[in-house]
């Protein structure tokens, strides 16, 4: 086999996270012995990184009923995505994989909620790793010379460990039993000297499983874990997370960045420069067909608005409309292209009755002919966001001095020639301006945030319009670090 290197990257749990923790409580009698041994293990990137947490997690997976296998590009991929490539705590990563899990063919395989399992009790210990394997961080050192002394393979034995309290790895139990009985599951026998009557565990780490005995485990781990259930299935994220780089790129060119939400945003499907050099004289939009939209709303040649568009297909190259349009140049309000490509114009500021005005020029009439020009119900205001939905109805996102100090979602109907006010709600969200607020057109509420993260990576936060903005239905980072240099979108399916 090839030369790997075994990685050591597990940090202990803080111990006030610990001492908060639900405590495991066994429900039923272990049998006498039990295994958990997948057809299919693998490293999982922790010959090449320290992501053993991570790793742990892909053989917790793997140890599912039928298995479930995550390449090792997955396994990577997340954990540099949550910035635990190198170093992780169990509880961070526990907690992360119960709402943003590992992606797999249109699902996403999230852990259950844990549960702290008071390991140095073996009735307790066993009951857990009956109900699933126990995630545990500890010493490594003494586990990695038994494993290297087995020539690195499944079956390698643990016995007679001393104490130690550099914890710096992470492995699953995934079996419990004799020493005899264990090494028989794994086609090995007891080493010489060894008690085979002995209490023990099957452990997993570096693409192998093999046998500690239950006082040199005592002897080496710090903690333990039980996840319930190890797994939850649920419908991938659908959608593209889009990023229009407009500054500081390479090529001082336009860039375009899309990462997919089969992959729970931490995979990039294109990453391209535009026909677009670099310019913020207005504004940037991805049409749901991708294509990439520049609204240029100052400096025009004729003092008119200009729509310049380039086509997804031509990956950006080719401009498919440049127009000038019947607006004059303004920024008192919002520039939107509709997804049936007509203009529109809300104006938030300096109108003459006070009232926010929605103004909308026809793709039909390459924007010459205005087929809507209206006052609204809302007054002028800029503590939030603007827009227009597909059915163009008018949506006011208020994030900031509002009465409950939460993030409000206005809605007025296009059918009353927006003199009605549709919805008017308070959601989970408290205010804040570090990132982008969006309505979807089935309208649950995102907020990407894109600065202030715990991570430092760009996350993406949905809340459910049948929650009425109550119930965050997504909360995860992104492959993308915190940047503003640019426009940030949502493009759902």
């Amino acid at each position: 086999m090839p030369d790997r290197s075994p990685r050591r990257g597990a940090r202990p749990s803080p111990r006030t996270v610990i001492d908060a923790a639900l405590t495991y409580i066994p429900s039923a009698v272990a049998p006498e012995n039990f295994i958990t041994k997948p057809e299919r293990i693998s490293w999982w990137g922790n010959d090449i990184h320290k992501n053993c947490v991570s790793a742990e997690e892909a053989f917790a997976k793997a140890c599912e009923s039928p298995e479930i296998f995550v390449s090792d590009d997955d396994v990577i991929s997340w954990a540099s995505g949550h910035g635990v490539l190198d170093i992780a705590s169990n509880t961070d990563v526990l907690t992360w994989m119960q709402i943003d899990g590992f992606p797999g063919d249109s699902v996403i395989y999230d852990d259950g909620p844990y549960r702290y399992v008071a390991f140095l009790d073996p009735a307790t210990l066993q009951n857990a790793i009956a109900e699933g394997p126990v995630k545990v961080c500890l010493a490594g050192h003494q586990i990695e010379a038994a494993w290297a002394a087995a020539d690195r393979r499944s079956g390698w034995f643990g016995t007679g460990f001393q104490p130690d309290s550099n914890y710096d790895h992470c492995v699953s139990l995934c079996g419990f039993g004799s020493l005899a009985w264990l090494a028989q599951q794994l086609g090995v026998n007891v080493p010489p000297g060894v008690d085979g009557t002995a209490a023990g565990y099957s452990v997993f780490t570096w693409n192998s499983i093999g046998v500690l005995d239950a006082s040199s485990l005592n002897a080496i781990a710090c903690e333990a874990w039980l996840r319930r259930p190890t797994t939850v299935i649920r419908p991938a994220v659908k959608g593209t997370l889009g990023f229009i780089k407009a500054g500081n790129t390479p090529s001082d060119h336009v860039e375009v960045h899309l990462a997919s939400g089969a992959t729970c945003y931490l995979k990039r499907v294109l990453e391209t420069a535009t026909t677009f050099v670099n310019e913020d004289d207005g504004v940037w939009q991805l049409l749901p067909n991708e294509d990439l939209v520049f609204i240029k709303t100052a400096n025009t040649p004729s003092g008119n608005v200009e729509v310049h568009i380039a086509s997804r297909s031509s990956a950006y190259q080719e401009r498919t409309l440049e127009v000038a349009t019947t607006f004059v140049n303004e920024d008192d309000g919002v520039w939107q292209l509709l997804p049936n490509e007509d203009l529109v114009f809300i104006k938030t500021a300096n109108t003459p009755s006070g009232n926010v005005e929605v103004h909308i020029a026809s793709r039909s009439s390459a924007y010459q002919e205005r087929t809507l020009e209206v006052a609204t119900t809302f007054v002028n205001e800029d503590d939030g966001v603007w827009q227009l939905l597909p059915n163009e109805d008018l949506v006011f996102i208020k994030t900031a001095n509002t009465p409950s100090g939460n993030v409000e979602v206005h809605i007025a109907s296009r059918s009353s020639a927006y003199q009605e006010r549709t919805l008017e709600v308070a959601t989970t969200f408290v205010n804040e301006d570090d990132g982008v607020w969006q309505l979807l057109p089935n309208e649950d509420l995102v907020f990407i945030k894109t600065a202030n993260t715990p991570s430092g990576n760009v996350e993406v936060h949905i809340a459910s319009r049948s929650s009425a903005y109550q119930e965050r239905t997504l909360e995860v980072p992104t492959t993308f670090v915190n940047e503003n240099d640019g426009m940030w979108t949502l493009l759902p399916l």
